[in-house]
């Protein structure tokens, strides 16, 4: 048998998730663009130099950006299996510290998703770097845990049964701490705030079990599908930047020359 490996599809995720198959994808795992669009290396028109995006430019109003987001959760209520669950990496800029909180709060109050759990990743630098002169740079950026509103208590995880009463069937798990820590990602050409398969390893490993089909809708360079790859997973990627997909196709080509 031939074994399933990741793919990934050039375009906008809100127009592509709309082709895919009712109940095809057991979880996501994803940081979404920020909305940054006033840096200028989120400016398409700044793309020769340094921009992260050749064909979007990251800078929606507030309005418009939640809009986006909330469109883009509707949809994958139709895509993600029963008990499924979407983790959500979005950390808050030095510029716009309440987005992250408007946008959860749109997404509890607009759609069927709520919070399961929140999760904290612990990187090993701080990114950006010190250039604001009264905020702090990010070491530690949660990780939202979203389920179906009604599935707080039994939304998909992936923790070790370590004992059972022999009596009442009570199950005890292993421990399992809301905080981990993993490297940084690799900084590409497009892209110099990533997070790191070692990183999403750790996502895959609490709650995916093998073969488990995992959409990244945002997948710049490719970090969870790569990850998928490496732990037996299936990933399903989703890029509008025409050149950070090239960059992921070229990486692969030259990944399997150097296996051969």
């Amino acid at each position: 048998m031939t074994e399933k490996k990741s793919r990934i599809f050039c375009g906008d995720a809100q127009i592509i998730l709309k082709t895919f198959e009712r109940n095809s994808i057991d979880g996501m795992i994803t940081s979404p663009p920020y909305n940054m669009g006033k840096n200028p290396r989120h400016r398409a028109e700044n793309h020769a130099d340094v921009s992260l995006y050749d064909s979007y430019v990251d800078a929606m109003s507030d309005k418009e950006y939640i809009s986006f987001v909330v469109d883009i959760f509707n949809i994958l209520d139709s895509l993600i299996k029963e008990k499924g669950i979407i983790c959500y990496n979005m950390g808050s800029s030095t510029k716009m510290a309440s987005l992250p909180f408007r946008v959860i709060a749109a997404i509890l109050d607009k759609t069927n998703w709520t919070m399961g759990d929140v999760i904290y990743w612990q990187k090993k630098t701080t990114m950006p770097f010190q250039t604001s002169p009264n905020k702090a740079s990010p070491l530690v950026e949660p990780i939202y845990i979203f389920c179906r509103k009604g599935d707080e208590r039994d939304f998909i995880a992936n923790k070790k049964v370590t004992k059972i009463n022999s009596s009442t069937g009570q199950k005890f798990y292993g421990r399992v701490v809301n905080h981990f820590i993993a490297p940084n990602g690799i900084s590409t050409s497009l892209n110099h705030a990533t997070f790191s398969v070692e990183m999403v390893e750790e996502l895959l490993d609490r709650y995916f079990l093998v073969g488990s089909v995992i959409l990244d809708p945002f997948c710049g360079s490719g970090t969870t599908l790569n990850a998928c790859d490496q732990n037996g997973r299936i990933g399903i990627g989703i890029e509008i930047s025409g050149e950070q997909v090239d960059l992921y196709l070229t990486l692969q080509r030259k990944h399997k020359l150097t296996e051969d």
